[in-house]
């Protein structure tokens, strides 16, 4: 499963709906969604059969961030529930705070749900008081994001609540105080697009009809086309729509519900809505990448064209990545080891650097070199040519590409541990390398300490052979 970026757009700037919306793409229906793609995948682990056919490789399963016990973390004894009667709005949503960050220890799994809707009916209830009482716009905006990070939160474990969440962004749309501030706007688009984007995934993840996805996008349509500035949260729902067409074995189904999106964001020719179209364009490419020719584009960081004739004919790596991730760096270290040992027989690695500043990634390369050629966005940029990234919505790093002998590509998001077991059946004659593997979180015994789950923090992208990616617009 490819995305695991920041839920909406990047416009959208209050960081409490973020926060709430980005839980929500990670434990409600979305992640339900990326889990039964990343299962499906899952079950072919393994090389890549045939490196010129179109076989998916693995990709990184969403799985639940481990807990780690600390001298902090005790067991409720349901004295954070009280709410001072008496209490400040700002001692109120300290007290919210703390609850969506505290730490405590579970003997079963039973006792973390009944704990967690506690929480959320405190932190409704503080939401409530708080906006009740006349206080600054910086308070305001901060308890209409508790109120729709609850909404959120109940939605994210039953649907039956994701009407509430649309009547809820529906009244921020309609509020003059919320609509007479510029993060009180993008709250309603955020909590909105929540809204759209987990009934779409829901639609999928019940295996609902074509007709069905239909109906809901077209609600998408229509909010997309009233708000070009909240666009990109339709690069989201491309995985989901692309599943649900295998799933009914209709290939038509994605172009019929993307094609009125598409064509309203061109005809609207502005700025925000330009971008949009750009990134779904890519994110929808790079959806059905697996088995295509690969499309050539991009400069070396001393500007001169690349030529796609140098790696014709063999087994190519395509390697996204960018100086501030730090698992772009564990990524290469593994990658050296592979380009040592099969380089001469075949194999060529390309990497594409996502940097917005040239002098951070030339201070990378000269720390670290790498012995394969590489690209650089930048230079694209100042030729003004085509971007590989945004070409492919490539907007998450490392992200790499597995491109076969026949230049059609075997396995998008590949991880480490497929490419290899890959290339040691291309190249049999080899000997393969040992890859190294990150170090679990220290994790004490469940028998020993019972279940630690920390509120607030929901499932966060698995960190597989790949590491953990972040979203490139996030540092750039």
């Amino acid at each position: 499963m490819k995305k695991t970026k920041g839920f909406l757009a990047a416009a959208l700037t209050l960081s409490v709906a973020l926060t709430a919306a980005d839980a929500f793409a990670q434990t409600g229906p979305l992640g339900a969604v990326r889990a039964r793609a990343a299962a499906r995948n899952a079950a072919r682990t393994g090389a890549v059969s045939e490196l010129e056919t179109v076989a998916p490789a693995q990709t990184p399963a969403t799985t639940a961030a481990p807990a780690r016990a600390t001298a902090a973390a005790k067991k409720s004894d349901g004295s954070e529930f009280v709410v001072p009667a008496n209490a400040t709005a700002e001692q109120l949503l300290a007290q919210a705070d703390r609850l969506l960050s505290n730490e405590t220890v579970f003997e079963t799994e039973e006792e973390y749900v009944v704990w967690v809707d506690k929480m959320l009916a405190t932190n409704a209830k503080i939401a409530d008081r708080v906006l009740s009482m006349k206080t600054t716009d910086e308070v305001f905006l901060k308890a209409v994001s508790l109120k729709g990070q609850v909404l959120c939160y109940q939605a994210s474990v039953d649907v039956a609540v994701l009407p509430k969440l649309k009547a809820y962004a529906d009244a921020l749309q309609k509020n003059k105080r919320v609509q007479s501030l510029e993060e009180g706007r993008d709250a309603a688009l955020a909590f909105s697009g929540v809204y759209l984007q987990a009934k779409v995934a829901d639609v999928v993840e019940r295996g609902g009809t074509a007709q069905e996805l239909k109906t809901a996008m077209k609600e998408v349509e229509a909010f997309v086309a009233a708000h070009p500035t909240a666009a990109d949260m339709t690069t989201d729902l491309v995985v989901p729509v692309a599943i649900l067409a295998a799933t009914l074995e209709d290939p038509t189904l994605p172009t019929a519900v993307w094609a009125p999106i598409l064509k309203n964001l061109k005809a609207a020719g502005d700025a925000d809505s330009l971008r949009a179209l750009e990134s779904l364009e890519g994110a929808i490419r790079f959806s059905e990448l697996e088995g295509k020719t690969f499309e050539w584009f991009g400069r070396t960081v001393d500007g001169k064209a690349f030529d796609p004739a140098s790696v014709k004919g063999k087994v190519v790596l395509v390697d996204f990545w960018a100086s501030w991730n730090e698992s772009c760096a564990d990524v290469q270290e593994q990658l050296a080891k592979l380009y040592q040992a099969y380089n001469k027989s075949g194999f060529e690695i390309v990497g594409y650097n996502l940097d917005g500043d040239a002098k951070a990634m030339q201070a990378y390369l000269a720390k670290s070199p790498l012995a394969w050629p590489i690209l650089t966005d930048l230079q694209a940029i100042a030729a003004k040519e085509k971007s590989l990234a945004r070409y492919y919505g490539i907007d998450e790093v490392p992200t790499l590409i597995l491109i076969g002998g026949d230049g059609k590509v075997a396995a998008t998001d590949v991880d480490l541990e497929t490419l290899l077991a890959t290339l040691k059946v291309v190249f049999p004659n080899v000997e393969a390398p040992t890859l190294g593997t990150a170090a679990p979180a220290a994790q004490p015994s469940a028998a020993a300490t019972g279940t630690t789950r920390r509120t607030g923090t929901p499932a966060t992208p698995g960190a597989a052979a790949t590491g953990t990616r972040r979203p490139v617009g996030s540092a750039r």
